[in-house]
């Protein structure tokens, strides 16, 4: 017996009118143009109940359209795990991206803080060596402004002694002569004494 499209039209009509509250929530929950878990779900709900009237009225072109509309469902939740999993996986690679990049970041850091630590260590050993540098150039000016110094004063000591030693054998010489001079006068007065004597005698 052929099955006249008026109960298929009731069905349909009935679903679209019961689902449509529900359908319009779900949309106003959507993220993105993919479809919620809500809607896929009334999806479902309305293949479900469209497959149980078909078999109920034996409605083979309803029976086909419940069975389209799962296999479609089930497409619509394939694709909707594919794109949870496709954002779990994009997600997790943005969040070892950005490790990534605090990691860089710190190692980074890290590196211009011992680049700097060097350089900062580079100029305390230079400014040392150039501390010391100055410090030795001042012990050797020191040390020769000392030796020269006491060069000049060996000198000038051995300059006095020559000095002293020159006088004294002056003064040597002068006591000689003195000696001698005395001696020649004892002598002169000895031998005058004794011509006096004499003419005295002769008198």
């Amino acid at each position: 017996m052929a099955i006249t499209p008026i109960p298929r039209l009731a069905v349909d009509a009935a679903l679209r009118v019961g689902r449509l509250p529900a359908s319009t929530a779900a949309r106003l929950l959507r993220r993105g143009s993919s479809p919620s878990g809500a809607e896929l779900a009334i999806d479902r709900v309305d293949a479900t109940v469209r497959g149980v009237a078909g078999q109920l009225l034996r409605d083979e072109a309803l029976q086909e359209d419940a069975q389209r509309r799962a296999a479609a469902t089930d497409e619509l939740e394939r694709a909707a795990r594919l794109r949870t999993t496709a954002e779990g996986i994009r997600e997790e690679a943005e969040l070892q991206e950005a490790e990534a990049r605090e990691r860089a970041e710190r190692e980074r850091q890290h590196a211009a803080e011992q680049a700097k630590a060097r350089k900062q260590r580079a100029a305390e050993r230079k400014q040392q060596q150039a501390q010391n540098a100055r410090k030795t150039e001042r012990n050797r000016k020191t040390t020769a402004r000392e030796t020269a110094e006491r060069k000049r004063q060996k000198a000038r000591d051995n300059e006095r002694d020559n000095r002293l030693q020159t006088l004294e054998r002056q003064e040597e010489a002068l006591e000689e002569r003195e000696v001698a001079l005395r001696t020649d006068d004892e002598a002169q007065r000895l031998q005058d004494a004794a011509a006096r004597a004499k003419e005295q005698r002769k008198s």
